[in-house]
């Protein structure tokens, strides 16, 4: 899985359009829902990821703003799900989810350009055969003060069937995988205290129902990009993110390996530009880089271990060409010599 910051477009209507479900929870204070009645699954048996009301076609959740005609500088939010449908959707059956999301903080509804945070992935986090997604936005209080809400948002057949609120020591979800090979799918989040990495592990509740086990992570940070996939081909889920070092404008990857007890510290795999043999060092306090800042977990010589991709721009001098270090996948993990840089030009160059 692989996510990136969303940005909204300057326009009298601010739409964000994804086939994934986007933002949305409910009004039920994060009581756990009931169960859906009837689980909804292909004929092959695969279950309906991005399907949230189980009837077999792909839903798309938009976020979207739209200024209030009278005033002509206050912004609302319309943040629903279009239910797919033979000759196309029906806007008056879409799912309207805005009236549960959270108040919103005063400043996005004077632009939402900018200050619309919100965070969501999507997955079948309680193995119903409906889309979960995972929903969060930074609230207001009164008393001046931010704090993280973050929601589960179960897919139905009527297209949610209400919402539970992650556990108290997770500030904000950015992935989802089967990180202990359970046949659950687990969450990966940031610490509620700091951005040290929390894993949520699921079981055929859900993540956020029942007592859900997390674990933390060790001193490993969460960064902006996340990607899941199967390194070493053991059959867990496995997580490639950008992490601090001694020095930032060294970029560094880490990669922490799944296994039967999920994801574990001590099973780190850590990745910058000399491990991998190259030479280098930056010029000026501002000279970054970048090494990590996009990544990405592909099975790409088909041989049942993803490649790491990592993205890179290289130092002001001298510049080298952007691009990406393709690390092949090993049992051990991404292998550090057995690599190649392709540059981002020469993608789809023959």
């Amino acid at each position: 899985m692989h996510r990136h910051p969303r940005h909204l477009l300057a326009a009298p209507v601010c739409l964000c359009v994804t086939t994934l479900l986007f933002t949305a929870c409910s009004g039920n204070g994060g009581k756990a829902a009931p169960s859906s009645p009837s689980p909804s699954k292909r004929s092959d048996g695969a279950v309906n990821r991005d399907d949230v009301n189980g009837d077999g076609h792909a839903d798309v959740v938009v976020n979207g703003w739209y200024r209030v005609p009278k005033t002509g500088v206050e912004w609302r939010r319309n943040c629903f799900v279009a239910l797919a449908t033979r000759g196309g959707p029906d806007p008056g059956a879409a799912v309207r989810l805005a009236e549960r999301l959270p108040k919103l903080d005063p400043r996005i509804s004077k632009g939402p350009i900018g200050w619309d945070s919100s965070t969501q992935f999507t997955g079948d986090l309680d193995d119903d055969g409906y889309a979960d997604v995972v929903a969060g936005d930074v609230v207001p209080h009164p008393n001046g003060k931010y704090t993280p809400e973050q929601r589960i948002v179960w897919g139905g057949p009527d297209g949610s069937t209400g919402a539970t609120k992650l556990p108290a020591d997770v500030d904000r979800a950015v992935a989802a995988g089967d990180f202990d090979g359970d046949g659950h799918q687990d969450i990966l989040a940031r610490g509620q205290d700091d951005d040290r990495a929390v894993a949520v592990y699921g079981s055929g509740e859900g993540p956020g129902r029942g007592k859900p086990r997390t674990g933390r992570l060790g001193k490993l940070t969460v960064g902006l990009d996340v990607a899941v996939g199967d390194i070493n081909g053991d059959g867990h889920d496995d997580i490639a993110t950008q992490s601090r070092g001694d020095d930032r404008r060294i970029g560094q990857v880490t990669v922490v390996l799944g296994g039967k007890d999920g994801l574990n510290a001590a099973r780190t795999v850590t990745i910058d530009r000399h491990a991998i043999g190259l030479g280098g060092s930056p010029q000026s306090p501002g000279d970054h880089d970048d090494f990590g800042w996009d990544l990405y977990l592909a099975d790409l010589d088909t041989d049942d271990h993803d490649e790491l991709l990592i993205g890179t721009f290289g130092f002001n001098k001298p510049r080298k060409d952007a691009g990406y270090w393709i690390l092949r996948g090993t049992k051990d993990g991404p292998s550090k010599t057995d690599r190649r840089f392709v540059k981002t030009k020469d993608f789809g160059r023959s």
